[in-house]
Order: C-alpha cells, then structure tokens, then sequence
C-alpha cells in the first residue's frame, strides 16, 4: 500500500515530561489519569475500581529524557525522508487532544 501521509506531532521536551511524568495508572484496572490534566477524584484512587494508582517506572524523569534522546536519534531520518517526500504533516501536539485530532484529520483529508 502507497503511503499517503506521514503524521508527525511536534511537541516540546518540557510538555513530554509533564504529560509523562504526570501519568498515573491503576494498578488493578490499568486506567489511566494525569495529575494535572484528568486526574482522578480521590487522590491516588481509581474512579472505577477503587484501585490504587501508581507511576510507571518509565514515567520518571530520567527515563523519559533517555527515551527522548533515542526517539530523536530514531525517528529523525523516519521524518526526513517523509519530508524530502513532501508527505510529512507536522502537527502542534502542544495542543489539546482534541485539537491535535482536528488537526490531525485536517492535513490528512486534505482541508
């Protein structure tokens, strides 16, 4: 199948960790929260099963910065050769979800 576009979300370093580092998970449902952005009505307790929540391991800020680094020496010759193709759409993932979706749909339908 003939790739049409590539999709690419720009985001800073300084909102991956927050968005990251912030992420909270049931450790019985597996839900997922955000301290800032979605978090959950009880502190540290699930709203669907009561369950405790906990950071990933690979949530700290650490390990996040090294899976930056990787993802940038990985993906950076994936986007230039979409880009010499002229297929990438870059993308503001600084946005909300649902904007980056609108966005999103936007570049890929062709508006």
């Amino acid at each position: 199948r003939q790739v049409e576009h590539a999709v690419s979300l720009k985001v800073t370093e300084d909102r991956v960790l927050e968005r990251l580092t912030l992420r909270k998970v049931c450790t019985q449902c597996g839900a997922v929260y955000h301290e800032k952005y979605s978090p959950p009505k009880v502190h540290n307790q699930c709203d669907r099963c009561h369950g405790a929540l906990s950071t990933r391991a690979d949530d700290n800020p650490g390990v996040v910065e090294k899976r930056l680094r990787v993802y940038e020496r990985e993906f950076r010759p994936i986007i230039d050769f979409y880009k010499k193709k002229k297929l990438l759409r870059e993308i503001d993932g600084n946005q909300s979800p649902e904007q980056v979706t609108v966005q999103i749909l936007k570049q890929v339908r062709g508006g």
